[in-house]
């Protein structure tokens, strides 16, 4: 019995160490891709029915007790469409490689970026993936440069 409450007490000491540490490190962290801090939600209720496409509204949601600093993002198009244009999004690199980060650097908590938009060209809707994050303790300030 002695055993077992010094291994459950030797258990708590850990996390309570693991915890420490990490309030005490308080350089970016980047998220890891098993653990969702951004959700994405894709919203049609503004399409615009018309020949030369598709407006899609998209709604970014800090899910974490972390501030989100930056947020990386892939834009996946059906093939039977193509991305004729794009609202407060910002490309990494060209944007046929469908990569953007946001254009906000602080995500508080709860809170949602609901500027983003896209326009496709044809069928179909688009699929949006987070693919990275970078975030700090909401007490922390964001790092001043792009890390991305």
């Amino acid at each position: 019995m002695k055993f077992a409450k010094m291994n459950k007490l030797f258990e708590l000491l850990m996390l309570f160490a693991a915890l420490l540490v990490h309030q005490i490190d308080s350089r970016p962290i980047r998220s890891s891709k098993r653990l969702v801090k951004v959700g994405v939600q894709l919203d049609n209720s503004e399409k615009t029915a018309s020949a030369s496409g598709n407006t899609y509204k998209l709604e970014f949601t800090n899910l974490s007790y972390k501030l989100v600093c930056q947020v990386k993002f892939r834009i996946e198009l059906p093939e039977t469409a193509t991305l004729d244009e794009y609202w407060n999004i910002n490309p990494i690199g060209p944007t046929d490689h469908h990569l953007f980060t946001l254009p906000v650097e602080q995500l508080y908590p709860g809170r949602s970026f609901t500027s983003a938009r896209v326009k496709l060209n044809g069928v179909g809707e688009p699929k949006v993936t987070i693919m990275d994050t970078v975030d700090v303790l909401s007490t922390k300030p964001c790092p001043t440069v792009p890390i991305f």
